[in-house]
């Protein structure tokens, strides 16, 4: 698809970005001047715009860290419900083969004549 290039609106600034998602790229955009947007409520408008983009950086990098946590303990609960659940299928294996095994003893053996 390529490279193309959307307009954007960060902090009051247009930017003119490039991405293969023009959607994607307004959307954390979007999510980037939310953050700012937040800190100037915060903190007011006078607010010097590197310190306001520092702090939106830093809350959107703890967002991230946060999801990456979260994403790391599914990753173990799914990893731990696998192996139980391999374990519970190879139980079930070895029992139907050892029933198996018991109802071949009990068939009677072929008569050679």
């Amino acid at each position: 698809m390529g490279n193309q290039r959307v307009r954007v609106e960060i902090g009051g600034r247009a930017y003119h970005l490039g991405g293969a998602d023009p959607e994607r790229t307004r959307a954390l955009a979007r999510k980037v001047d939310d953050a700012i947007n937040r800190f100037v409520d915060t903190l007011g408008a006078g607010t010097d715009s590197y310190q306001l983009a520092i702090l939106a950086a830093l809350q959107i990098a703890d967002e991230l860290a946060a999801a990456r946590d979260e994403h790391q303990r599914y990753r173990l609960e799914i990893g731990a419900a696998s192996r139980k659940l391999l374990d519970e299928l190879e139980s079930a294996v070895d029992g139907i083969e050892a029933e198996v095994a018991a109802l071949r003893a009990q068939e009677p053996s072929p008569q050679h004549e």
